[in-house]
C-alpha cells in the first residue's frame, strides 16, 4: 500500500518538472530576444540622436540666414541712426536674433550702376550648448529698394533763369531752368535749359545749353506746418514773434522736440521775419514772407531737413553782416544784398532760388559749398509713401 502511494507520487511530479524546464527555456529565450532588441534599439538610437540634433541645427541655421536677409531689407528701408544721410546699412557680424548664442552675419552691397539695386548676403550659425558650431547655412538675395522719399539736389545752385554775380563763388554744379549767365566763380558743371554762358572764372568743367528742366523743391510752408514721414505725422513749432533774439534761439535749442517735431521746424508768424545779432538756431526756419539776416546769425539744419524755407526774398539787415547757413535753402524769391555793404554769407548744402540773385553792390562775398548730405532732405509731398522692397532673386546653400 505504501509502495503504491510512493509510486504515484513520483509519477505525478515528473511532468511538472518537465513543464518547469520548458517555461524556463521560454523565459530564457524571451530574455535573449529582449536583450537583443534592447541592444539593437540602443545601437540605432546612438546615431539617430546626433542626426536629429544636426537636422534641428541645420533648420535653425536656415531660419537665421533668412532672418538676416529680412533684417537687411528692413534696414535698407529704415536705416539705423548710425547711417549717414545718403548712405546705407552695410550689414554686421554676430547679430543675435534671440536669447541663444546663435547668430547671423549680414553683408549688403550696392550695385555700381543702379543705386537702388542691392545684394544682401546672410549666414546663419547655430551652436551647441558648449559653444561649438553645429549648423551653418547661407542665403543671398538681390533686391530693389524703392525711392526714399527725399530730395537729392546734385547742384550747389539751382533755380530759374539767373545771372550769377561776380561776388558769388560756387563749389559744385549750377543749373538754371531758363537762361544762365555766370560772372562768378565755378569749377563744377554749368547747365541751363535755355542758353548757358560763363564769362566768369573757374573755369567750369563744362557749360551746357539746352539741358533738361530740373524739378525744384517748392517753397511751400503748408508742407512743413504738419509733415508726414513714413506714415507718422509731426507738427512744426510756432514761434510767436517777428524777430528772434539770441535768448529766444537758445531757449528753442534747449527744447527736446524729437517726439513731435524731429526736424525742429520753426514757423514764425506770417510776414517778414528777422534773425537778430548772433542768433544761433538749430533746425529749419520756415518764413512766410521775407527773411532778414543780422550779423553773426548761424542756422544749422537737422540732417535730412533744409535749413531755410522762405516764400519771399532772402535779405540782410545791416552793412557788414556775416552769416552762415549749414543746410539747404529753398527760396521762393531772390537772394539780395538790399544794397548793404561788405556782406559775407556762407552756405553749405544746396542754394535753391526761384528767381536767382539781385545784388546792387560788388563788395560782398558769397560762398556756396555743395554738400551731398546737406543737399539731401525730405520731400514732404512724397515722404509718406511706403512701397515694399522688390526681391529679384533668392538663392540658398
Amino acid at each position: 500500500m505504501n509502495d503504491r502511494r510512493i509510486h504515484l507520487k513520483h509519477a505525478s511530479t515528473a511532468p511538472r518538472r518537465g513543464r518547469r524546464g520548458f517555461i524556463l527555456v521560454i523565459v530564457l529565450g524571451l530574455t535573449v530576444v529582449v536583450t537583443a532588441l534592447g541592444m539593437s534599439f540602443m545601437e540605432s538610437n546612438s546615431t539617430a540622436m546626433p542626426e536629429a540634433m544636426n537636422r534641428t541645427a541645420s533648420v535653425r541655421a536656415r531660419y537665421l540666414a533668412e532672418s538676416g536677409i529680412a533684417l537687411g531689407m528692413h534696414y535698407l528701408m529704415y536705416p539705423p541712426t548710425t547711417v549717414a544721410p545718403g548712405g546705407y546699412w552695410t550689414g554686421g557680424t554676430g547679430i543675435a536674433i534671440d536669447l541663444t548664442s546663435d547668430y547671423t552675419d549680414v553683408a549688403i552691397a550696392q550695385d555700381a550702376n543702379d543705386p537702388k539695386l542691392f545684394t544682401i548676403a546672410a549666414t546663419g550659425v547655430a551652436k551647441d550648448g558648449d559653444g561649438s558650431i553645429r549648423g551653418k547655412k547661407s542665403s543671398e538675395a538681390e533686391v530693389i529698394v524703392p525711392d526714399d522719399g527725399k530730395w537729392h539736389i546734385p547742384y550747389g545752385v539751382l533755380g530759374g533763369a539767373m545771372d550769377v554775380p561776380a561776388t558769388v563763388s560756387v563749389s559744385g554744379d549750377i543749373h538754371a531752368n531758363g537762361d544762365l549767365n555766370g560772372l562768378g566763380n565755378c569749377t563744377g558743371n554749368v547747365s541751363a535749359s535755355g542758353t548757358a554762358t560763363w564769362p566768369g572764372t573757374g573755369p567750369p568743367a563744362s557749360v551746357t545749353s539746352g539741358a533738361a528742366l530740373v524739378a525744384r523743391p517748392p517753397a511751400d510752408p503748408t508742407l512743413y506746418a504738419t509733415y508726414n514721414i513714413r506714415g507718422k505725422s509731426y507738427t512744426a513749432y510756432m514761434f510767436n514773434n517777428s524777430t528772434m533774439k539770441k535768448a529766444d534761439a537758445d531757449a528753442l535749442n534747449a527744447m527736446d522736440m524729437s517726439a513731435t517735431n524731429p526736424g525742429r521746424i520753426i514757423m514764425p508768424p506770417v510776414g517778414n521775419f528777422s534773425l537778430d545779432t548772433n542768433v544761433q538756431l538749430i533746425g529749419t526756419l520756415v518764413v512766410r514772407g521775407t527773411l532778414l539776416l543780422e550779423n553773426g546769425a548761424v542756422l544749422t539744419a537737422v540732417m535730412d531737413y533744409p535749413a531755410i524755407v522762405v516764400t519771399g526774398d532772402l535779405d540782410v539787415k545791416s552793412n557788414g553782416t556775416a552769416a552762415t547757413v549749414v543746410g539747404s535753402i529753398v527760396c521762393g524769391g531772390v537772394l539780395t544784398d538790399w544794397n548793404r555793404a561788405a556782406l559775407n554769407l556762407q552756405f553749405t548744402g544746396a542754394l535753391i532760388l526761384a528767381n536767382g540773385f539781385n545784388f546792387l553792390r560788388t563788395d560782398g562775398v558769397y560762398t556756396v559749398d555743395w554738400d551731398q548730405q546737406r543737399a539731401t532732405f525730405w520731400d514732404f509731398q512724397r515722404s509718406s509713401e511706403q512701397f515694399p522692397i522688390t526681391i529679384l532673386s533668392w538663392k540658398e546653400d
